[in-house]
């Protein structure tokens, strides 16, 4: 197996995780049911750090999420 097949087929087994945890993130931090109304970031802002949570990319930290550099998918 060569280094590139490697690489493809390491991205098409772990990228849909990163998919999956994107949108949970993103689920999570709209419905917390906790936070009351200390969600206060924009629209726009969620929406840029759901796209960069998509490609893995760290985003301007969010609101309640103590300034994490990926706010929507945290590393655990």
């Amino acid at each position: 197996m060569s280094t590139r097949q490697l690489l493809i087929s390491g991205l098409i087994r772990l990228h849909p995780l990163v998919i999956l945890g994107a949108v949970l993130g993103l689920l999570s931090y709209c419905a917390d049911p906790f936070a009351g109304d200390r969600q206060g970031a924009s629209t726009i802002l969620i929406g840029f750090a759901f796209v960069a949570a998509l490609f893995a990319l760290p985003a301007a930290p969010l609101a309640n999420r103590l300034g994490a550099s990926h706010s929507l998918n945290a590393p655990a």
